[in-house]
């Protein structure tokens, strides 16, 4: 199920803002300050976090929703807070904290450099996304002992067999360049020559079984740590970030000294922190909102985003909204663009 369709209905008695999600994954709001853009993005967030308080918190008449698959969210705030759903045909009843567990959505707000969690602490989002990225490395690294089980590919014909081995060695082969690499029985290698395979049929079978479960763990995590290294070497200029001996997010100068993420400029903060949260915190079919990425961005750097987010969204299979300012965030794409205008309701 995916987000289509947006409509807010006299935003502070105001304004009427309709937003449509296209379908390459990629959709650009703009509009004069004022009138309520990122207000309408806030909606949306708080909407499927189910935090009543946040839309009482905002005069509007009314918001619809629409999905691919034809389900619709209507919500009433002209009698304090009414909601319902339309699902082939039919209206229901139901409560904010139920839509709130029906989709998913990652709002990236405009101050995004501080988290604040529910019990009041206050960290730097670089400082805690380090240490989710270092906690993510050593989870997987801690699990790359490949065990053999007694599971067989049993249905396997042996030309599709070899297929297969084929294919789990190219996903293997990828995923290396994230450090993942899996500790084998020494005895074994990995795809067989066609004498062990005659020899020892059972045993690589079981061995592809396991080799296959390991892959699905772990490839979508090992993809997105060499998309982001990607995204950030190729932006940074003068430095690196690497994955270190200790397994550990670093920093490092074309002189070969390390510097702390937390000396990095503004900027390159901006840009590990947006790219992290898409790559890592993003499942099938959600939608990320985005407020205002060219945040202490340079001009070059505002004309790669579009194509960044586009193949980010292909990727991890994701809409992407993204509300800005900045025609060069857009850039040559205005067909992906809407602009929410100030006419009054």
């Amino acid at each position: 199920m995916r987000l289509r369709y947006v409509a807010v209905y006299g935003l502070f008695n105001s304004y009427d803002h309709i937003i449509e999600l296209n379908g390459e994954g990629l959709t650009f709001i703009h509009s004069l300050n004022g009138v309520g853009k990122s207000i309408a993005l806030k909606l949306i967030n708080s909407l499927f976090l189910g935090d009543e308080a946040a839309l009482l918190s905002v005069p509007f008449q009314r918001m619809d929703v629409r999905f691919d698959d034809g389900t619709m969210i209507f919500v009433d705030r002209r009698e304090g807070l009414k909601a319902r759903i339309s699902k082939n045909e039919v209206d229901t009843d139901t409560t904010i904290e139920e839509i709130g567990k029906m989709y998913d959505v990652l709002y990236l707000s405009p101050d995004r450099n501080i988290i604040e969690f529910e019990d009041g602490m206050i960290r730097n989002s670089i400082d805690v996304l380090v240490d989710d990225f270092n906690a993510r490395i050593s989870s997987a690294i801690e699990d790359m002992s490949i065990e053999i089980g007694d599971d067989l590919c049993d249905d396997m014909e042996p030309s599709d067999f070899v297929n297969k081995c084929k294919d789990i060695k190219a996903k293997m082969d990828f995923m290396s360049e994230a450090g993942f690499v899996p500790k084998l029985p020494s005895d074994i290698k990995f795809p067989p020559e066609r004498m062990d395979y005659c020899d020892n049929r059972d045993r690589y079978r079981a061995l592809l079984h396991s080799l296959m479960d390991w892959v699905e763990r772990y490839y979508v995590l090992a993809e997105s740590i060499v998309t982001y290294l990607d995204i950030l070497n190729g932006m940074f200029t003068n430095k690196r970030v690497v994955i270190n001996e200790h397994n550990r997010l670093s920093i490092v100068l074309f002189d070969g000294n390390n510097i702390p993420v937390n000396k990095l400029s503004a900027g390159e903060k901006q840009i590990m922190i947006m790219f992290y949260g898409l790559l890592f915190m993003t499942h099938d079919d959600m939608t990320v909102i985005i407020d205002e990425p060219e945040i202490s961005l340079h001009v070059a750097w505002q004309q790669r985003l579009c194509n960044l987010f586009l193949n980010i969204s292909r990727i991890r299979n994701i809409d992407i909204l993204v509300a800005t300012h900045s025609p060069q965030i857009i850039h040559d794409r205005w067909d992906l663009a809407q602009e929410l205008r100030a006419d009054h309701a």
